[in-house]
C-alpha cells in the first residue's frame, strides 16, 4: 500500500499528525485548505520550417572516426581480469606497485591510453 500526503502549510502537517497520530480521535476540521491551481494556457507556435535533404552521393572513402591505435587495444575489463588473476596468484603487492608506477592507486584511475603498457608489464610479473 502506498499513501501520499501533500501539505500546504505547517498547520496542515500538525493537523494530520494530531488526527492520524492516534492522540485525537476527532475528525479533521473543515478548515483544511484545498489547493487552487492556475489554468495554464498553451501558446500555439508556428510550425517548424521544412528542410530539404540533399540527395548527393556520400563520399567514397569517409575518414575513420578514430585513427587506428598502435598495437593491441585493451578494455578496462581485460586489464582488470589480468590484474585480478595476478593478485589471486599471490602477486597483489606487485600489482599495487605496478599501478603506483603509473601514478594511480586504483585501476579505475588509470588512463585508458596506459592499458597496453600495463598489460605488457603485467605479463612480465
Amino acid at each position: 500500500m502506498e499513501i501520499t500526503a501533500k501539505f500546504y502549510s505547517p498547520d496542515d502537517i500538525m493537523e494530520f499528525v494530531r488526527y492520524f497520530g492516534g492522540n485525537n480521535p476527532q475528525p479533521v476540521k473543515d478548515s483544511v485548505k484545498t489547493p487552487t491551481f492556475k489554468k495554464q494556457t498553451v501558446e500555439e507556435s508556428a510550425p517548424a520550417p521544412v528542410t530539404t535533404e540533399s540527395h548527393e552521393a556520400p563520399a567514397a572513402n569517409p575518414a575513420p572516426a578514430e585513427p587506428a591505435a598502435e598495437g593491441p587495444g585493451y578494455t578496462l575489463e581485460e586489464v582488470r581480469k589480468k590484474l585480478a588473476t595476478l593478485s589471486k596468484e599471490g602477486k597483489k603487492d606487485q600489482v599495487q606497485q605496478l599501478l603506483a608506477s603509473f601514478g594511480v592507486s586504483k585501476l579505475t584511475e588509470l588512463n585508458a591510453g596506459d592499458y597496453p603498457a600495463v598489460m605488457e608489464k603485467a605479463g612480465k610479473l
